[in-house]
C-alpha cells in the first residue's frame, strides 16, 4: 500500500489526456509512437514525455513508447475500472489493424490478445490466424486459449486442432483428447479427418 501511495504522489494528478496515454501505454505497451499518437494525440503524448511518465526508444520502424517504470502501468491496471481497460484494449486493437505492419505475426497476435479482454465483438479469423501465429512463436498457453476463444467465435474444427497440438505439446495429452473428442467427426472433410487421425 505504501509502494502504490509512493506512486501515486509521483505520478501526480494527471489531466485527462496524460491518464490516456499511462493507460493506454499500460493496457499495451510497447506501442509505436505513431500509434500512441493516434490514439491520444500528440500533445498528450509530448506532455507525458515531459513529466517523465513515459520514455521514447528507437526501433526499426521509428519510435516506441513506454511507461517510464513497469510500476506505473501496475498500478494504473489496478485502479482503472474494468470496463475503462476493456475500453482501450479494443481503442489499440484498431488502431494496431490499422497500421502498416497489421499482418506481421507478431501485430496478429497481440491485436488478437488485445481483442480478447476487450470490448470489441469476437473475430474468428483474427483468433485463428494469431493462434496458428502463437503455435508459430512457441507460445503454446497463449495458442491454445486463442484457439479456445477463435472456437467459441465459431471457427470450426480447425480451432480444435490448433488446441489440441498446443495442448499435446504442453504435455497435457489427456487435455488433448479431450478437445479432439468433442469434434463432430460426420462434419470433417476427408482432410480433416486425417488432421484429427494424425493429432490423436
Amino acid at each position: 500500500a505504501d509502494l502504490v501511495e509512493l506512486i501515486e504522489s509521483r505520478i501526480g494528478d494527471l489531466p485527462a489526456p496524460v491518464a490516456d496515454v499511462i493507460d493506454v501505454l499500460a493496457v499495451g505497451e510497447p506501442i509505436h509512437l505513431a500509434t500512441l499518437t493516434g490514439i491520444v494525440g500528440s500533445a498528450a503524448v509530448e506532455d507525458a514525455e515531459t513529466r517523465g511518465l513515459i520514455v521514447l526508444e528507437p526501433v526499426a520502424a521509428g519510435m516506441q513508447a513506454r511507461v517510464a517504470h513497469p510500476l506505473y502501468g501496475e498500478v494504473r491496471r489496478k485502479r482503472a475500472a474494468a470496463s475503462r481497460l476493456r475500453r482501450l484494449r479494443g481503442l489499440v486493437a484498431a488502431e494496431l489493424a490499422d497500421s502498416a505492419d497489421r499482418d506481421d505475426v507478431r501485430v496478429v497476435v497481440r491485436r488478437a490478445t488485445l481483442s480478447l479482454d476487450s470490448d470489441l465483438p469476437p473475430d474468428a479469423d483474427l483468433l485463428m490466424r494469431a493462434a496458428h501465429g502463437a503455435v508459430g512463436l512457441a507460445n503454446l498457453p497463449l495458442a491454445d486459449r486463442l484457439a479456445e476463444a477463435a472456437a467459441r467465435a465459431g471457427a470450426g474444427p480447425e480451432a480444435s486442432f490448433v488446441r489440441a497440438h498446443a495442448l499435446s505439446w504442453l504435455h497435457r495429452g489427456e487435455d488433448a483428447d479431450t478437445v479432439l473428442a468433442d469434434i463432430d467427426i460426420a462434419a470433417l472433410t476427408d482432410r480433416q479427418r486425417a488432421r484429427l487421425a494424425f493429432l490423436r
